[in-house]
């Protein structure tokens, strides 16, 4: 391969999927949880490409948008180093600025490729040149508008021997997958998920924390008024519209939504809709979600990092303004609504470690590569598996400073929020429940108080009450914290560094909780 970086090595999973590619006459879909290095991949497939065609071969790489397209560029020197000091050898073509697509590489954003992009493929074509088309985030190019990308496929120059593809993503299926994608791209030829992953080794052990809270009296009660309404309001659409019933619940809500749009917002679907978006508000912006966001960053260990997932970009901004006074410039946020020089430099702090708390919106959701936390704070989310699947990528790539990584997941309870974040998952992850009072400001978890109790009634008679005291604060300290799950080694080794008695108290504690569970899970 023409790559001149010798420290990039390939994973095996990769190497394998690059033949699968070969074998599959260069076409194809890869489908790879976030953070699982389907980047480095494609660029593997671009230096065996180069390696063949040398000179004549253009690689026209399609992004969804302009901070991904400069992470590619960044990405493409860092595995062919030279690139750097050719100056025509990668573009960008998007908004004003379109450089020559008769670069090596060009790097398209899909708003100005779906127009573009089709007549430099065919030009490449006529002229005889290979051509290697990386799309990223390949589920965004199925609408039928951003479709048009792939227009070239209908051209009479279209030339299938010069055509190579690679489409890529962590969720690639959805309803246009075989109608739009498998026609431009080829088939899924090869699937990397998170549990082979784990079972790899490639990312970091994670515990999930599923955090419920509460409504307060007078969300509930409004909670409980809107969902009297919504049920009235379905028996009635189910009269009008008797085969809605059939519908699966993603069918359903497109059905609804197709029909509400001919009604010009005048019927009783646009009427259920509208229900559905006030109670959802609702249960994203209870009162108790914030201060359990709050109450959780007071207690998570002063040097971890975190990244907090908000749904909303006002609920973003709401927050950020919340920690600001508490936490200064520590504290940075990052969404599509902000200048992109303040975007890039907000994500700098956090990248250099002069801010250790992220607060991120959709912006962070598709492929745009973050520094490495060890902690995430779903504050809310949609149902959908690919966004909570690209969520938890964030703080699961491997840095030998990081012992395991934890999500926190808040849901509120007696809603029709999802209670587990990943349901696929669970066998092969840690996780347990936590429960948060408002009204107290505490913490609660009947998992963590069975190994308490455990913990305790192995505890020598002969303590003092002095001790007993000490232990109590360090159970405090630690319910709200995965820091029993740690393996006993890495435990022995914070008692080891504890540079004081009380740190060194709580490790101990921590290391007699962790023993406790694993004698729990054995029964």
């Amino acid at each position: 391969m023409i790559c001149d970086n010798e420290d990039m090595i390939l994973y095996d999973w990769q190497i394998e999927c690059l033949k699968k590619w070969d074998e599959n006459n260069r076409r194809g879909i890869v489908n790879v949880f976030t953070g699982g290095g389907k980047t480095i991949l494609a660029l593997a497939a671009a230096a065996k490409l180069r390696d063949e065609y040398k000179d004549n071969l253009h690689i026209r790489i399609v992004v969804p948008t302009i901070a991904l397209a400069k992470q590619w560029k960044k990405e493409l020197i860092s595995f062919f180093p030279e690139m750097e000091f050719e100056r025509n050898a990668i573009g960008f073509y998007y908004g004003t600025l379109k450089n020559s697509p008769d670069r090596e590489v060009t790097i398209y954003v899909i708003n100005s490729a779906r127009e573009t992009l089709p007549s430099h493929i065919v030009n490449d074509m006529k002229n005889g040149i290979h051509l290697l088309l990386i799309c990223d985030e390949c589920h965004r190019f199925t609408g039928e508008v951003n479709r048009n990308v792939f227009r070239f496929l209908h051209s009479s120059s279209f030339d299938s021997s010069l055509y190579h593809c690679l489409g890529l993503s962590a969720t690639p299926q959805n309803r246009n997958f075989n109608t739009v994608l498998v026609p431009a791209l080829g088939n899924e030829i090869f699937r990397y998920d998170i549990r082979k992953a784990h079972e790899d080794g490639k990312i970091i052990p994670f515990v999930l924390v599923h955090t419920a809270i509460s409504l307060s009296g007078s969300e509930a009660k409004e909670y409980g008024e809107l969902s009297e309404k919504l049920r009235i309001l379905y028996g009635r659409l189910l009269k009008e519209y008797p085969f809605l019933k059939y519908l699966e619940s993603n069918e359903f809500y497109q059905e609804i939504s197709r029909i509400s749009a001919e009604e010009d917002g005048e019927g009783i679907c646009t009427a259920f809709l509208n229900m559905i978006l006030k109670r959802k508000s609702l249960v994203y912006n209870a009162e108790n979600r914030k201060s359990c966001v709050l109450s959780l960053l007071q207690n998570i260990h002063a040097d971890e990092k975190v990244i907090l997932f908000a749904e909303r970009i006002e609920q973003a901004d709401e927050i950020y303004h919340q920690l600001l006074p508490l936490y200064g410039n520590l504290v940075t946020h990052y969404h599509s609504e902000m200048p992109a020089k303040l975007r890039a430099h907000n994500l700098s702090l956090f990248r250099i470690g002069e801010a250790r708390i992220l607060i991120s919106c959709k912006a962070l959701d598709e492929g745009l590569d973050v520094p490495d936390a060890s902690i995430g704070i779903v504050m809310s989310c949609t149902s959908v598996s690919r966004q909570r699947i690209q969520r938890l990528g964030r703080i699961l790539r491997r840095n030998p400073e990081k012992d395991m990584a934890v999500l926190y997941y808040i849901h509120a309870n007696g809603t029709s929020e999802d209670e587990i974040y990943l349901d696929d998952i669970s066998d092969f992850t840690d996780e347990f429940r936590l429960f948060y009072d408002g009204n107290d400001n505490q913490f609660f978890s009947d998992d963590y108080s069975a190994c308490a109790v455990k913990m305790t009634r192995s505890l020598p008679s002969s303590i003092t009450s002095e001790e007993k005291k000490e232990i109590g604060i360090c159970f405090e300290e630690g319910i709200m914290r995965a820091d029993w799950f740690l393996p006993a080694d890495i435990l022995s080794e914070k008692i080891k560094a504890a540079s004081e008695r009380h740190e060194k108290n709580y490790w101990i504690v921590m290391k007699r909780m962790s023993a406790a569970k694993q004698i729990q899970k054995q029964r």
